[in-house]
């Protein structure tokens, strides 16, 4: 950080950093940029003002058996996604799981970047672990889901009074009269054999909560950086005819449950509830990202996700005369859909499969995203047009707090 900062001149106004990933990139990129955008930023080198990513796996527990995104969806998920309660991005349980192409390849070498299912739960990883827990139990590994694995059913009288006694520190009676003159070694297998078959059993009978958290942290000088996420959608079944109902088009063409589409959709769902129930409520409505100056609405047709991603997360959503709340949201997290052709997208994951391959046998790579990342000319103009933005808001609102001290 102190590199990448304004130097030894402790006079010296610090550093704005933009920041942008791919892929692997986007998801270490969603991480600096959230734990690195502080406001006021005087005491630090360095402060993230903005992020791009693209095509980010940003919960990468969804690659888990025991995801719920990964079970066939319940009759009352079903009633909500009818009665328009559900993300967009969220579909039915015909829907196939994953999606096809680079996406399955990131998860196809998910055990040999990650060593460990528990590290898939470290938020900067998975930066949406920021923002709520784990709504899953960590696996012994990555493809074997707890249903099968031990016991199905209860524990036995036995084992549940040598339980109780190991947990009052006291021999259990049955344990006591297999025992014998037998050795110590015996009765810490059999201790441990117990616990971990109770833990497990737990595990299979209750899965944990999702409990929302408040990120960033009242107390800090941390504030959620503007962001621009950017994904391709690969969708399955034919394209529907230019001039057909959008509604019912969208109906006949099925989306992957977990895709990047469904990765951004989380994301950018929970920066926006964030925004809405915690930042935006205290400071009274909408604003500038920390320059003072006053929200300003994206002019890009389908730029966002919008109000759907944040209510479906928890948020209020928009409420009459809130309208600058909204505006404010709405710049400040912000997703683009990159048209991404089946030709190009088989390419892409070619080479990307290849460079992982070469990444874990640390070999070198060949492959490099900066010489082409797939975008579309629109895209890069979305991006160039958002930094632009941005680095006019934050260079401007300097000059402003300048005059305004001077």
């Amino acid at each position: 950080m102190n590199n990448l900062g304004s130097g030894t001149d402790a006079s010296a106004k610090p550093r704005h950093a933009y920041v942008y990933g791919s892929y692997l990139g986007a998801s270490l990129a969603a991480g600096l940029a959230l734990t690195e955008s502080h406001v006021p930023a005087a005491p630090q080198p360095m402060t993230v003002r903005g992020l791009i990513a693209y095509n980010g796996i940003y919960n990468w527990t969804m690659f888990l058996p025991d995801h719920p995104v990964q079970r066939l969806r319940s009759k009352s998920s079903l009633r909500r996604r009818r009665r328009g309660l559900a993300s967009p991005f969220v579909n039915l349980n015909e829907d196939p799981i994953e999606e096809e192409g680079i996406f399955t390849d990131l998860e196809r070498h998910a055990p040999g970047l990650f060593a460990e299912p528990s590290n898939l739960f470290d938020p900067f990883a998975s930066a949406c672990f920021f923002f709520h827990s784990a709504n899953l139990h960590v696996p012994d590994d990555f493809t074997t889901p707890l249903s099968a694995s031990g016991p199905a059913s209860t524990l036995s009288s036995e084992f549940t009074a040598a339980i109780d006694a190991l947990a009052n520190r006291s021999p259990s009676p049955s344990a006591s009269a297999e025992r014998g003159g037998g050795g110590e070694e015996g009765d810490g297998e059999t201790a441990a054999e117990l616990l971990s078959r109770a833990a497990l059993l737990a595990k299979q009978q209750k899965p944990p909560r999702k409990g929302y958290l408040v990120f960033p942290p009242r107390d800090s000088t941390l504030r959620l950086p503007p962001a621009l996420f950017l994904y391709s959608s690969r969708q399955h079944g034919p394209r529907p005819p230019a001039g057909s109902d959008s509604s019912s088009s969208r109906s006949r063409r099925k989306q992957s449950r977990n895709s990047f589409a469904a990765q951004t959709a989380e994301l950018a769902g929970l920066m926006m509830r964030s925004l809405d129930m915690h930042e935006l409520r205290r400071r009274g409505g909408g604003g500038g990202g920390g320059t003072g100056r006053p929200g300003k609405q994206f002019p890009r047709k389908g730029i966002t996700a919008g109000a759907n991603a944040m209510k479906e997360e928890g948020g209020e959503g928009v409420a009459d005369g809130e309208e600058d709340r909204w505006k404010e949201i709405e710049r400040r997290v912000q997703t683009f859909e990159v048209p991404l052709s089946s030709s190009l997208s088989s390419s892409l994951s070619s080479s990307l499969s290849s460079s992982l391959s070469c990444s874990l046998s640390s070999s070198p790579s060949s492959f490099s995203f900066e010489e082409g990342l797939g975008l579309e000319g629109e895209a890069e103009q979305v991006i160039a047009e958002w930094l632009r933005e941005r680095i006019d808001e934050d260079f401007g609102g300097e000059k402003e707090e300048g005059r305004d001290g001077s």
